[in-house]
């Protein structure tokens, strides 16, 4: 009524007044006056103050040269939108008439506009050449009177019943636009045509209005952070248009020299580096302050150290083998090393295995590798890695049983629960529901790895090579575990250590914390212990081996992932 009301008092009585939507800046309305002239209604309300802000701040920060409205209450968007409306008929652009802007109420304004009786270009299946050019020259009148409109999706372009081209959707533009915003609009109008059409249509019109040089203008900008967000979504479902535009502008003018626009101010990789670096740094300062290290460190065996220092550094050759060795593609040892490194940083953050793997798919995505491709040679060397540790724990344990001077008395709790389990998993197998929850997830990773598996055993190098490198990782931790336990004194046989670790590196890879913090710590400790080694040894021990293996290489983790990021090998 109230809405009614205020029409009537500008001029318009209606008889009928119809409620469309409420879309993120108001609520939109379709009326018919008295004289039977349908209007456009779009009411705004303090309720939806700061719509829009969280965005609008976010895109400022990370585009340069962003000049949005930055309307994000009631009385500064009415003003905004009509301002906009005014300058858009003034120019005479093909955008409908803002007929009445009235006060409502304190809490309510509302904007009147003319009706256009037509489709959408969005829901226009057979969009002729004619309508092309007829958007081009909307756009075209916008550009030249220095109008931005910041949002040209497929929604904001109407085709009328006479068959003329509208433009509709004012919230989003600028006056006095300055450059880099009217290519935007240029470019986001060519990828809009050509997602709607193809590549050559969308720059054909575009050259039959605006020319070569006039279109050509929108190469510098045509990035994906630079369109609105409708646009950016279906630009990413559909990555080949946007090389074919800029490969079709480029080629319109051979041998001109191509501009360069930074749009980006703050890339997203960039934040969640900062996040990310923030995180570790502030899980790696708590942890280590839990710890003595100069009574650590002074108290330990300086060679046996450094030994350990070297087996550890050993460990990031035999990850890069066990990689390589499973990827048929030749990789390049050094980066593929630093890319270990990268994965050591990035489990600062997430649980083990799952850094790594993300860190893995992504180099070898980077490298060439099809998406598929890269997630099978990591679902073959993940695989392979853990038959080959069940192995390895299977003959170091017979190995250590063998020996007279090894011990090993767990509590009867221990044991308990350790049968327990076992019973439990039988149980679950048991049940056909288990089994084919089990098999729905083995499946896809067995029909993963088979091919690859087979692709790599008609190159036995390849297959050697990543055999070697599980192998050398494995016993290069072992090997810093054990000159650890020998740095404090402790005298323990290499089977028994070596179980210690496999069985701990187990555990460690299910815990559900960053890197298994505090789970891979307790289990050595443990194990370390149980094995009959002294309790403040083992604590020591193990101390040293996390600062070797898991603190140490933060700080080149973090540069060799930056590095990496930078040269686009990440």
């Amino acid at each position: 009524m109230e809405i009614a009301e205020a029409l009537g008092r500008g001029g318009y009585p209606i008889t009928v007044l119809k409620a469309e939507e409420t879309t993120r800046r108001g609520r939109r309305y379709m009326a018919t006056t008295r004289s039977g002239d349908p209007l456009v209604i779009t009411v705004l309300d303090r309720d939806l103050e700061g719509a829009g802000l969280a965005n609008a701040i976010w895109t400022s920060l990370r585009l340069r040269n962003e000049n949005g409205s930055g309307a994000f209450s009631m009385r500064p968007a009415l003003d905004h939108t009509a301002l906009i409306s005014y300058a858009a008929q003034a120019a005479g652009a093909p955008m409908p008439q803002l007929v009445l802007a009235s006060e409502i109420g304190p809490d309510s304004s509302l904007l009147a506009f003319a009706h256009i009786d037509g489709t959408l270009f969005s829901e226009t299946p057979d969009l002729t050449d004619a309508d092309l050019e007829g958007a081009w020259r909307a756009v075209q009148v916008l550009q030249d009177h220095q109008i931005s409109h910041r949002r040209l999706s497929a929604d904001q372009l109407i085709r009328a019943s006479d068959g003329s081209v509208w433009v509709i959707g004012y919230d989003g533009g600028t006056i006095a636009a300055g450059d880099v915003s009217l290519r935007i609009d240029l470019a986001e109008m060519l990828c809009t045509l050509a997602l709607l059409t193809d590549v050559d249509r969308a720059v054909a019109s575009g050259r039959a209005v605006l020319g070569d040089a006039g279109l050509s203008r929108a190469l510098p900008t045509l990035q994906a952070v630079a369109l609105s967000s409708q646009t950016r979504r279906a630009m990413r479902k559909n990555k080949q248009v946007m090389v074919g535009l800029r490969d079709a502008l480029i080629e319109a003018r051979p041998g001109a020299p191509v501009e360069q626009i930074q749009l980006e101010r703050i890339r997203i990789r960039t934040l969640v580096m900062i996040v990310v670096g923030s995180i570790a740094g502030y899980v790696l300062l708590s942890q280590l302050a839990q710890v003595d290290l100069a009574t650590l460190l002074t108290s330990a065996n300086g060679w046996w150290v450094l030994a350990a220092l070297v087996l550890s550094l050993i460990t990031y050759v035999g990850a890069a083998w066990s990689l390589s060795g499973f990827v048929p593609e030749r990789l390049a040892l050094h980066r593929t090393i630093l890319a270990q490194l990268a994965g050591d940083f990035a489990t600062l953050v997430s649980p083990p295995t799952l850094g790594a793997v993300a860190i893995n798919m992504r180099f070898l995505q980077r490298a060439g590798l099809h998406p598929a491709l890269a997630a099978a040679s990591v679902g073959v060397a993940q695989v392979m890695a853990f038959v080959f540790h069940i192995l390895l724990l299977f003959a170091f344990g017979i190995a250590a049983g063998t020996q007279h001077d090894f011990t090993f008395n767990p509590p009867a709790i221990a044991v308990i629960a350790v049968i327990a389990v076992a019973v439990v998993a039988l149980a679950l197998l048991a049940v056909p529901v288990i089994r084919r929850k089990i098999n729905e997830r083995v499946r896809p990773l067995l029909r993963e790895v088979g091919p690859r598996l087979i692709t790599l055993a008609q190159r036995p190098t390849k297959l050697l090579e990543g055999i070697g490198g599980i192998l050398v990782l494995n016993l290069a931790y072992i090997g810093v575990l054990i000159a650890c336990v020998h740095a404090f004194g402790g005298e323990l046989s290499i089977a028994v250590i070596a179980v210690v670790y496999l069985a701990g590196a187990t555990i460690g890879q299910a815990a559900p914390t960053p890197g298994g913090l505090g789970a891979v710590e307790a289990a050595l400790s443990a194990g370390l212990t149980a094995a009959g080694l002294d309790g403040g040894v083992a604590v020591s021990a193990v101390l040293l081996y996390r600062l070797v293996t898991f603190w140490l290489p933060t700080l080149p983790g973090y540069w060799s992932f930056t590095w990496l990021s930078k040269r686009g090998f990440l």
